[in-house]
């Protein structure tokens, strides 16, 4: 039977044992690249045993060399526009839709140049109510390790949450620098380590994983790359 295709594309389960040592169906599911609060062109084409990935394969489709019209790099867009941006993401893939809300309306005000004084304090106030969220810990702790070594980007360390925090805090911070971020943004070396940071996890995760990353696909300079 192999080779053999459910409707829509899906290919046919194969067998394999999981990590439990049990013999569970193999399943090819691709994720993107139309998905909603998903980077474009973005496909992840995962192979399941049980809700578990075992194995992951990243492609970015039709970017082009887009490197001189990404959005961030315009002139005028301020780094607390885009951290609130991804904040957004995903805080609505977690499923806080108000608290998502109030960091695109946020956002929007940035980028539209609102003066600093008058939207500290509700940028604060939002980075207070995540902040003591229960929720968010257990859903997001150990989501999407990232490991601290030296070639790791910053920005990128750590799980969900860690990524999460760091951009409330510097939110929070009035140092923080309103320049767009350089061209050393972290999306290359993510979409590099994607595979084996999915590979283990659970489906459900794969997109909170996923925006945690803000991964800027605009960011790419080629019309299609493989990894994984």
């Amino acid at each position: 039977m192999d080779g053999m295709q459910l409707a829509g594309g899906v290919p046919m389960a194969g067998r394999a044992d999981d990590r439990d040592g049990l013999t569970l169906d193999q399943l090819h599911v691709p994720l993107g690249p139309l998905l909603p609060l998903w980077p474009p062109g973005l496909v992840v084409r995962t192979k399941l045993q049980g809700d578990v990935i075992q194995q992951a394969a990243v492609e970015v489709l039709g970017i082009g060399d887009a490197r001189g019209d990404a959005f961030w790099l315009r002139p005028g867009r301020p780094l607390k526009a885009r951290w609130l941006d991804a904040s957004a993401a995903l805080l609505a893939i977690a499923g806080w839709a108000d608290a998502a809300a109030v960091a695109r309306r946020l956002r929007d005000q940035v980028l539209t140049g609102t003066p600093q004084a008058e939207i500290a304090g509700p940028i604060r106030r939002w980075g207070r109510q995540v902040r003591r969220s229960r929720t968010l810990p257990w859903l997001l702790t150990g989501v999407g390790q990232v490991p601290d070594k030296p070639s790791t980007p910053r920005a990128l360390a750590g799980d969900a949450l860690t990524r999460l925090y760091r951009w409330v805090d510097s939110l929070a911070d009035p140092k923080t620098s309103v320049a767009p971020p350089d061209v050393a943004d972290g999306t290359p070396w993510a979409v590099d380590v994607l595979p084996s940071v999915l590979e283990g996890c659970e489906l459900a995760t794969a997109r909170l994983i996923v925006a945690s990353l803000d991964l800027d696909t605009d960011m790419l300079t080629v019309c299609e790359a493989h990894h994984g």
